[in-house]
């Protein structure tokens, strides 16, 4: 709710589209580097009490955004949220993966997976109602929410803790189709913050769709992300190979060519739902293939949360950049061709490295 209601905050500053998709990923770049920092100290002291901290510090940033009207101070604002977050994500798929494999794993990602996507997907709707109201009341119940949950933290259970032997004399599942995933959730999530970042400043510019509007559109993706959580998790992962992966990744290029060629806010609706069911299974085919087996899990989630994240930072960046010098017809065609390019190498590599018939050899 934050991150999208920050959209129409920082319009109404002043702040230029560019300007606008710098501030949006001053979080996501300053928490990929943390993230890559905090690993280095991820066994020591308490996850769930980092987590807290974390949350905590996260809300008071965004009350320190909404107070002080100085660009400067909102970007340092920014900044801090970023690296108080790099608190969370990590240390929380830590406790909730614990020791788990096989179906116990695929059945708390699932859990996981709905629950983080339900409050995404609800707090588009709800942070557009409030936008309307005034722009800055959004990142106040931002902030309630933060306070609230860095509470509710501290009752966590901390997960299981590995046992060393156990850890040295189990071996790690290798699978190549990891990498191929995680280059998937960097184009997932660099079109998915377009339409966070970029598509609502269109919207409200050159289509006439209200923050209102905007809200109901991004909560059909996300409500389709919830269920499509929900029947993955019951799904046969271990079917899942090439073309399930591929099936995610070209999704982002459809819906491209369909804010592209329509204009229509009922057409878009549409293909942000259809995205919703990809972007679940992008994500957790990334998750997935990456903590499986994994020795060192901890260091497997930091990766996926860094992959996602420089999307987060591409689509941010080069969306706000291209949409205000160019307009959105070519930053559209833009990324479309990236993504046809790194489709199109992705095949070359499978076929290079003996991928056949959606599974490995």
């Amino acid at each position: 709710m934050a991150n999208f209601s920050l959209v129409y905050f920082l319009r109404s500053g002043g702040f230029s589209p560019f300007l606008i998709g710098l501030s949006a990923s001053m979080i996501p770049l300053f928490y990929v580097v943390f993230c890559i920092l905090f690993a280095r100290c991820s066994k020591s002291g308490s996850a769930k009490k980092k987590v807290s901290a974390g949350l905590m510090g996260m809300g008071i940033c965004f009350l320190g955004i909404a107070r002080v009207p100085n660009r400067a101070l909102i970007m340092v604002f920014l900044m801090c949220a970023g690296i108080f977050q790099a608190l969370i994500w990590p240390n929380i798929e830590v406790m909730f993966s614990g020791r788990k494999e096989g179906s116990e794993l695929e059945k708390a990602l699932g859990i996981f997976n709905f629950s983080w996507s339900f409050g995404a997907g609800a707090s588009t709707l709800l942070g557009g109602y409030l936008s309307a109201i005034s722009v800055s009341l959004p990142l106040y119940f931002a902030l309630f929410f933060f306070l609230s949950s860095s509470i509710l933290s501290l009752y966590l259970s901390e997960g299981e803790r590995r046992d060393k032997k156990a850890e040295v004399s189990r071996k790690e599942e290798e699978s190549r189709l990891r990498y191929f995933s995680w280059i998937g959730i960097v184009l997932t999530y660099t079109v998915y913050s377009l339409i966070i970042t970029v598509f609502p400043l269109h919207g409200l510019e050159n289509l006439s769709i209200g923050e209102e509007r905007m809200g109901a559109m991004l909560l059909g993706r996300g409500i389709s992300a919830c269920i499509s959580f929900v029947a993955i998790s019951k799904m046969d992962q271990s079917r899942f190979g090439v073309k399930t992966l591929f099936s995610s990744q070209l999704a982002s290029l459809v819906l491209l060519a369909v804010l592209l060629l329509s204009s229509s806010a009922s057409v878009i609706s549409i293909a942000f739902m259809v995205f919703g069911f990809f972007f679940s299974l992008s994500y957790e085919l990334s998750i997935l293939n990456g903590a499986k087996g994994a020795k060192d899990r901890h260091r497997r989630m930091m990766i996926h949360e860094v992959l996602l994240t420089v999307g987060t930072i591409v689509g941010n960046l080069a969306g706000g950049l291209l949409y205000g010098r160019f307009g959105f017809r070519t930053l559209i065609l833009s990324f479309m061709v990236l993504s046809a390019i790194v489709i199109l190498s992705e095949v070359a590599s499978m076929r290079a490295l003996g991928f056949k018939r959606g599974v490995q050899k």
